[in-house]
Parts: structure tokens; C-alpha cells; sequence
């Protein structure tokens, strides 16, 4: 579409609005350049931050906690404002943001990918005057979230990302198109001086590399725009220069000195995207769900996988009854879990259930209710159970899983640790006992694993189990049947902490007597020591514990100071992205470090990478990445070869030396896995591909690859074998097919690729079946009588200081129906004003029926 008339974009921008090898746009953050910004210049990720915590104060404030209330502006005018403070001012006590800072970062992160995985297509960044293009775009896009979030049990994350790709396009607009030279960028605001757009035309730059060429100049002097910058040749033709405002500095942005401008618009577009009443996310999709949409609850998910098979007879009663209590005990208290999740598993699998509720009398029933059957031999399906849990669970949720057997179905393991990695659950276990003692009793020395199949995998419940535990960061808790309430008492001091942070793990082999120094920083408001060893251990005095046998010694507190972290990956075209999979071992690797309650640091000083055992394996200085956000922090590691947690160390505003650890364990891999590429929209009826690049860094070795889905969507996967030589990659795709599914169903698919020596990586994808969308371009001026016409609005009368004051009305009739109530204005064959927003939007030319507005630019 070549040049629009600025009025007849007024149409665009209000879906903008409503359904609202470089980077393309504002960068996706501050390390996607080789250039330096200036500090207060703003990013992709800063617009997506900034303009997300607005529309969550926002939100916060019209539905204020029972009892309280808050005064407009008083949370979106905070100062620092950042999650932390924002559920501090709102919960009236210390509460971990942790889970709104995660859904803005899966928004953020997608919004990234669009540089990367579409950075040639210019209708995904509004260049090459693609504005139509990018309009249908949003449209599609728009549709597939509501879509999705219009479903009994929706995918949320796949809704967050599919809001971080809109926002992209969105916020891209207003650096790429001319709309804040011509209307003074921010959307929403009712300005007088803004309304005179006579012969004013819309446009977009064009940029090498991209799929839309830049025209043949007119002339030696004319033609169309660049994107301009020294990272687009096309900026060297005429007409020389170019029209982005991506950035403050000159020589990346020939309109650096609208930046602020364009960068307050695209953040005013992005909380009208959440929360404009009428046509805001929050409006279409009701609070309930919104809330869930940005994780704003302050509780997680309080998640409990039970086995209800035969065997647990003796204790399924027991361990309602103790669940009861402690549903009961949160109530009402700034730790309630925001859901209740019960999962149940038995043998067959199908006997499994998973329920979710936000009643706590509803749970109180479903535990009461807990009744035993079937499962004739020892093992059953626990990591069905488990999956189920993880697939709807909030993310940093802790699981319980009770059971006395080993797990039955153990090909899952792939499955539930990308899962658990992905929403960063911690899975505790409180066993009973296990099918090798079980089978023992019956005179069977071999017991289960005699028999099964899976002989790659031979190895007791508590290995299955202490595995994922540790993973995730949560422990194995063992008894006996008869001391079900002693085990579930751990889940009460768990539970008990709006905030909880980590300050030492460690699995300590027997003999390994230590003094572990722990510093204990102003910010941290409790802590509390625990040691999990066998059930057949003595009693352990802390200051001299029993170093016969191995232990597990966790040092935690409550402190709104704590972080997360991600491993990044720099693609072909500069942009830095978080790895899919796991880190490869001896890869130098950037760390990004995102500090929580920020305003409480002076400054962070070292990361370093743990053993299991608790001893440094690798340290790196921290550098801050600087910007708005104030919070992050980055340093370059090498992998190391075995697992690993992650620690960060500093000091906090009173100068106390500060340490926080996150609890989870990782395992660098010999070879990388990671999505690449475009992916494909599905659409019912259809099948598309998801591209996946593998890379061997080890020696020459053979992969198997697999995928496995929850929605029976993955039709195929290629290749499903493969030899690499070291530093050989190979591409693959899995081909997903919607022969029976319905708009809006999303498949949470699992890749997973086992390498040498059971080595594994995965990663996990979710591909929605979009609504499929015919959006009619209508590029024919219809014709138009004038009725009449009152009052006038003449150049004079738009002045700023007397336009409120001016009004006018004018009644034209269309000769072909336009289908919809919507207005623009034609009177001699001239524009001479703006269009009012009514209905779905406006078109150029003609309106069905009268009215009568000041005489002043549009509220979008």
C-alpha cells in the first residue's frame, strides 16, 4: 500500500490502538546492539516493562484488596515503580512479585523473537509503507489471544506470547512510520492543535535487507523514505536519510529528536492494549482471566499430585485430612494461593484426574472425597500425575506428590523436567514407600524392573524422584505410612511465605561436616534452617550434624530482594535472546540477571555457579546493563561440564553484604537445541511446521529426537534419528496437524533429543490453531452526496486556544453501504477535519448518519 492520507489512517491506528541483518524498530533491549544508547533512551523491552506495569497499576488500583482503597494514580505514580513495589503498596506487606515480573518477561521475550525469527518481513515492523499488511497482522493476532483466552481452561502462555509479538508490531509503528511527525505521537490524548491534516500523508521507511526493495527516486532530489540509520544501506540512496526514531542517537536515528515522543507513544499504546475501557484486553476477557493473563495474584498455585491407587489405602485418608489443614490455615492470609490444583493418578492412566479451582471450600471437598482403587501391581502413573499439575499450575508453584510406588510411566521424565524448568515449579515428594520394597515383601527380589521395558532407566523411586527434585530445586521427604501428618508438616512452613527466598542449598555427601557461612542481609525480614537426611537418621543437632550419611541443607528466608535469571544466546543477527534448551557445558555464555526489590541493592557485585555440594565452580564480576529499568545486570561465564545452581552476591542500601541463591539445579549438555525460523500459522483443517536448529559441540555422536503433545496435534517429527560430527548442525521440524482441533486449541508440545550417554535437552512449544480471518481491503473511494452541513471549521477556529469552543455537523449519504456505523468527512472535495471514533472505527470518505463534536482531534 503506497502513501495514506493521515486521516485515513486514523482507521489503522485505531486497530493499531483497539486491536492494538539488523533490528528492525526500537531495539529489542540494550544488549541487541553493538552501538551504545543513551541512557535514557527506551527499548522494546523497557515500552513492553514500563507500559505493562501501568496497565497492571491500573488494574490494581479499581479492585483494591477487601477493605482497602486507593486514590487514582497512587500505585501508577510510585516512586521507584517496579513489581516489587507495586505488590508491596498494594498487598500492605512484603509479597514476591516474582510471578508478575515472569509474565512480563515471557512478553517481553517474544516480543524480542519478532527481530529475529521475522527480521526480513517488513509488515511485522511497518516499514515499506506495509502499514495495511501490519494492520491485518494485528488483527489476526488480536483474534487468536481472544481466542485462546476465551476457552474453559486457557493457555496463558501461549497468550503471552502471542501479546508479545502484537506489541512489537505495535509498538513498532511509532518508530517507523511518520504518525509522530505528523499527530505528535501519543495516542489517547484529545489535542486541538494536532487536528489539522490536510494534505498530510502517512508513510513508512524503507530498509535493506528487508522484503519490501526501496522504490526508484522520482527524481534527483525525491522519492520515497528510508528507515535511515547506519544499519541500513538504503539510507545511501536517494532520497538520503531517513525517518526512524528508534533511538536517541543520531547517527542510528535520523529523527533521534523524536524518540521521547515515540517512545511515550508506544508506551500509551502498549496499556491501551491491556486496559482502554471498551476495546482493552481487560473488557473483552473479564478481570478473572486478566489477572491471570499478568500473573497478579499474590499467591501461587498450591498444587497437590496424590496417589489414589490400592496400595495408598492407608494413607489417602491421612493425607486429605492433613491437606484440609493446610488449605485451612492460609486462608485469608497474604500466602493463599491464588488457585488449588488436585491432580490424581492411578493404574491405567485414564482413572487419572486434574482439577483446578479458585474455592477453597471446593478443594476442601475434592480432598474430603479422596477415595483409593485399581492398581494391582506396584508402579503407577505418577508423571502423568505430575504432568497434568505442571500444564495449568501458576509459574514458581511448589508441587506435593504423594505416592508409595515408582512411576510407571517413565518415558515422561523428558516431558516433566522441560515443564518444570519452564514454569521454574519446585517438585517436593513425600514417600511412603516404593515398589522394590513392596516387591520384596512378596518374596520378588527384582521386583518391577524385571520386567519393564524401559531398562535405559533402571533405577529406585527415590533416583527418579531426587532427580527431579533437585532440578527444581525441592526436596524427597521419606516415612512411613504411619507418619503421614510428621511428612506433611513440611508443606506448612513451604506454604507459609509470602516471599520466600533462598540463601544456601546444598546436597552434602556423607562425611562432608562443614561450616557454611550464610550472610544475613537488612532485607531479610526471617530465615530458617533445614536439614533433610534419611528417615533412618539419628537425630541431627545442626552445629555438629551426623557426617555418616548424605544430607540436604537449605538456608532459607522471607525477603521481597530476590532474582531471576536467564541464559542468552546472540543469533546471527545480533539480537540476544534466552537459550531454549539447557547451556552447553564450556560455551562462554551470558547470564542476565533481573533483580527483584531492585530498590533495596546498592550493588550486586559477583554471580557464581554452584555444585551440588555447594562449592564454587565458576564466578564472573556482574556488570549493570544500565537504562530505565535499573535492575539488570549481565556477566560472561563458561559453562561448566557438571550441575550447577546460581548464586549472586552484593550489597544492599544499608551496605550489608547480601547473598541469594536460586534452588534449582541445571545440567549443561554437549550439544544445543534451540527454535529457529518463522513459525507457521495453523489453522483448522491444516498442518504447519515449527523449525528447530541442533548443534553438536561434543564428539561425533548419534541424537534421538521425539515430541509429545497434550492436545494429539504433533503429527510428525524430522529427523527422528541423526549422527552429527563435532560442531555439525542439522535443522528439523515437527509438523503439527489440526485436522480435528478448533480455533483457539493450543498444543503444549515437548521436544526432546537424547544424546550420548543418556545426555538430554529440551524444550517446550506451543502452537495455537488460529482463527482463520478474511480482513476486506477496500481501496475504492465510494460515492457521496452532501445532505447538509452546519456550523464550520475553519483554520482559524482549530486554533488551540478557541477549537473547545467550535462546533460543527455534517450529514452526507453514501451510495454503497459501508456496513458499518463509522465517520469521516467530505465537504467540496475536501478534508478539512477529523474523523470522530465511533463503532469500529472510521473510513475516509463517508458517514451514515449525523453528528455533532468539538471541533478536535480523535480520542483513541
Amino acid at each position: 500500500m503506497a502513501n495514506l492520507s493521515a486521516v485515513g489512517m486514523l482507521r489503522y491506528l485505531t486497530v493499531l490502538a483497539v486491536l492494538s541483518g539488523t533490528v528492525e524498530g526500537f531495539l529489542p533491549n540494550r544488549l541487541s546492539t553493538l552501538y551504545t544508547l543513551n541512557a535514557n533512551d527506551y527499548t522494546h523491552e523497557e515500552i513492553t516493562q514500563i507500559g505493562v506495569l501501568k496497565a497492571a497499576a491500573k488494574f490494581l488500583e479499581d479492585n483494591p484488596p477487601s477493605g482497602t482503597s486507593f486514590t487514582p494514580g497512587q500505585l501508577q505514580n510510585l516512586d521507584p515503580f517496579n513489581p516489587t513495589t507495586l505488590f508491596t503498596a498494594y498487598y500492605g506487606e512484603v509479597t514476591s512479585a516474582a510471578k508478575l515480573q515472569s509474565a512480563i518477561t515471557e512478553i517481553i521475550d517474544a516480543n524480542s523473537r519478532v527481530d529475529s525469527d521475522y527480521l526480513s518481513n517488513a509488515e511485522y515492523h511497518v516499514s515499506g509503507e506495509e502499514i495495511q499488511a501490519a494492520n491485518i497482522l494485528l488483527i489476526t493476532q488480536r483474534n487468536s489471544i481472544l481466542e485462546i483466552l476465551s476457552g474453559t481452561r486457557p493457555n496463558f502462555e501461549a497468550a503471552r506470547a502471542m501479546i508479545g509479538v502484537y506489541l512489537h508490531i505495535l509498538q513498532d509503528f511509532y518508530s517507523n512510520t511518520n504518525w509522530v511527525e505528523l499527530e505528535g505521537g501519543v495516542p489517547g490524548v484529545l489535542v486541538c492543535q494536532y487536528n489539522i491534516l490536510l494534505q498530510h500523508l502517512l508513510t513508512s521507511g524503507y530498509k535493506s535487507g528487508q522484503s519490501k526493495s526501496k522504490p526508484s527516486a522520482i527524481s534527483e532530489t525525491t522519492g520515497k523514505c528510508s528507515h535511515g540509520g547506519l544499519m541500513d544501506d538504503s539510507r545511501l540512496t536517494v532520497p538520503t536519510g531517513g525517518i526512524n526514531k528508534e533511538t536517541s542517537v543520531p547517527s542510528l536515528s535520523p529523527h533521534h529528536y523524536l524518540h521521547e515522543q515515540a517512545a511515550q507513544a508506544a508506551i500509551q499504546a502498549t496499556t491501551n492494549f491491556f486496559i482502554a475501557p471498551g476495546y482493552g484486553l481487560l473488557s473483552q476477557i473479564g478481570a478473572d482471566k486478566f489477572k491471570q493473563v499478568l500473573n497478579l495474584g499474590s499467591g501461587n498455585s498450591m498444587v497437590f499430585v496424590i496417589d489414589v491407587s490400592g496400595s495408598m489405602s492407608d494413607d489417602v485418608a491421612a493425607v486429605g485430612q492433613e491437606s484440609i489443614q493446610i488449605v485451612q490455615r492460609t486462608l485469608g492470609t497474604a500466602t493463599a494461593p491464588y488457585n488449588y490444583i488436585l491432580s490424581t493418578f492411578n493404574d491405567p492412566e485414564d482413572l487419572g484426574q486434574v482439577r483446578t479451582t479458585k474455592d477453597p471450600d471446593v478443594m476442601i471437598t475434592w480432598l474430603n472425597e479422596l477415595r483409593v482403587d485399581g492398581g494391582g501391581d506396584c508402579p503407577e502413573y505418577c508423571f502423568s500425575g505430575i504432568e497434568q499439575a505442571l500444564l495449568i499450575c501458576l509459574p514458581e508453584s511448589p508441587l506435593f506428590i504423594f505416592t508409595d510406588a515408582d512411576p510407571k510411566d517413565p518415558e515422561k521424565y523428558g516431558i516433566i523436567t522441560a515443564l518444570m524448568e519452564e514454569k521454574q515449579a519446585r517438585l517436593n515428594f513425600l514417600l511412603t514407600g516404593s515398589c522394590t520394597s513392596r516387591d520384596k515383601l512378596d518374596g520378588q527380589e527384582q521386583g518391577y524392573y524385571e520386567a519393564t521395558s524401559h531398562t535405559a532407566h533402571r533405577r529406585s523411586n527415590r533416583n527418579w524422584y531426587e532427580q527431579l527434585a533437585e532440578q527444581s530445586g525441592g526436596s524427597v521427604y521419606e516415612g512411613d505410612k504411619e507418619n503421614i501428618t510428621e511428612l506433611t508438616g513440611v508443606i506448612s512452613v513451604t506454604l507459609s511465605n509470602s516471599a520466600p527466598v533462598t540463601l544456601y542449598k546444598a546436597s552434602l555427601p556423607a562425611g562432608s561436616g562443614r561450616v557454611v557461612p550464610v550472610q544475613v542481609d537488612s532485607a531479610l525480614l526471617e530465615l530458617a534452617i533445614s536439614l533433610v537426611a534419611a528417615n533412618s537418621a539419628p537425630d541431627v543437632v545442626i552445629e555438629t550434624p551426623d557426617d555418616s550419611q548424605h544430607y540436604m541443607l537449605e538456608v532459607t528466608g522471607k525477603s521481597i530482594l530476590d532474582f531471576s535469571y536467564q541464559f542468552m544466546r546472540t543469533t546471527t543477527n545480533g539480537i540476544l535472546l534466552p537459550i531454549d534448551g539447557r547451556p552447553v557445558a564450556g560455551v562462554n555464555t551470558t547470564v542476565i540477571v533481573d533483580v527483584l526489590g531492585s530498590e533495596n541493592v546498592q550493588q550486586l557485585t559477583r554471580i557464581s555457579l554452584l555444585n551440588e555440594a555447594g562449592d564454587g565452580l565458576v564466578s564472573s564480576p556482574m556488570t549493570s546493563v544500565g537504562g530505565l529499568l535499573g535492575a539488570k545486570y549481565s556477566a560472561v561465564v563458561v559453562m561448566p561440564t557438571e550441575k550447577f545452581r546460581v548464586k549472586i552476591e552484593g550489597s544492599d542500601v544499608n551496605n550489608t553484604l547480601f547473598q541469594r541463591v536460586q534452588p534449582t539445579v541445571i545440567q549443561p549438555q554437549s550439544f544445543d537445541l534451540a527454535l529457529v525460523g518463522e513459525k507457521e500459522p495453523l489453522f483448522a483443517g491444516s498442518t504447519a511446521d515449527v523449525h528447530f536448529l541442533l548443534v553438536n559441540h561434543g564428539a561425533r555422536s548419534t541424537f534421538s529426537l521425539a515430541a509429545t503433545d497434550d492436545a494429539s496435534m504433533v503429527q510428525s517429527v524430522s529427523p527422528t534419528s541423526i549422527t552429527l560430527q563435532e560442531n555439525a548442525n542439522t535443522t528439523g521440524y515437527i509438523r503439527f496437524s489440526a485436522s480435528i482441533a478448533v480455533a483457539g486449541t493450543t498444543s503444549t508440545t515437548t521436544l526432546t533429543v537424547t544424546g550420548p550417554g543418556g545426555s538430554s535437552n529440551s524444550l517446550v512449544v506451543r502452537v495455537t490453531v488460529q482463527p482463520q480471518i478474511v480482513v476486506p481491503v477496500d481501496n475504492v473511494k465510494p460515492t457521496c452526496t452532501q445532505v447538509s452541513a452546519t456550523g464550520s471549521c475553519t483554520l482559524e477556529q482549530q486554533h488551540p486556544s478557541t477549537c473547545g469552543s467550535h462546533h460543527w455537523s455534517i450529514e452526507v449519504h453514501d451510495n454503497e453501504y459501508l456496513g458499518t456505523s463509522q465517520v469521516a468527512l467530505l465537504v467540496s472535495a475536501a478534508v478539512v477535519g477529523v474523523g470522530l471514533l465511533t463503532g469500529l472505527g472510521l473510513t475516509l470518505y463517508c458517514m451514515k448518519k449525523p453528528t455533532i463534536k468539538p471541533c478536535a482531534g480523535p480520542s483513541l
